[in-house]
């Protein structure tokens, strides 16, 4: 891919929503997110990329597995966990994370996601166009399954 129409743009944070899931795939969704922020910070797209779980679970159980990503050297400046300790819903869970966090850009990522390493390149792309205020990723089915 050339570095042709790649924006710099500044800071990102990645926003997710919990609700009871398996700890196994927040990992693997990290993990994913993780190589994908690598390229993105490598090509000079983004300066900062973080992660923000917002947890609207019945029960505080995930916050180990969320931290435990908090590592030096990662690709990821920062991983959060917020326990909200009621079901806010999808919607009304990342109002919650955008009043807590500040950053240029949002990504908002569903929590079982197995992101493609070149994801957030593609998607900040466009927004060499100022008048792009919005991208959306395709989401391809598992087909493991």
């Amino acid at each position: 891919m050339s570095a042709k129409n790649l924006p710099s743009l500044g800071r990102l944070r990645v926003h997710s929503i919990l609700f009871g899931n398996e700890p196994s795939r927040i990992d693997q969704a990290i993990a994913h997110l993780e190589r994908a922020a690598a390229v993105a910070l490598s090509r000079g797209v983004f300066e900062r990329v973080e992660l923000a779980y917002g947890d609207c679970s019945s029960r505080d159980e995930l916050r180990t597995t969320v931290v435990a990503h908090n590592k030096e050297g990662s690709a990821l400046a920062a991983v959060e966990y917020h326990y909200f300790n009621a079901n806010l819903g999808s919607a009304q869970g990342h109002n919650q994370l955008l009043e807590i966090g500040d950053s240029d850009f949002v990504l908002i990522m569903n929590p079982d996601i197995m992101m493609a390493p070149n994801a957030i390149l593609e998607l900040a792309r466009v927004f060499s166009d100022r008048k792009v205020g919005m991208a959306e990723a395709k989401q391809l089915p598992d087909r493991k399954s």
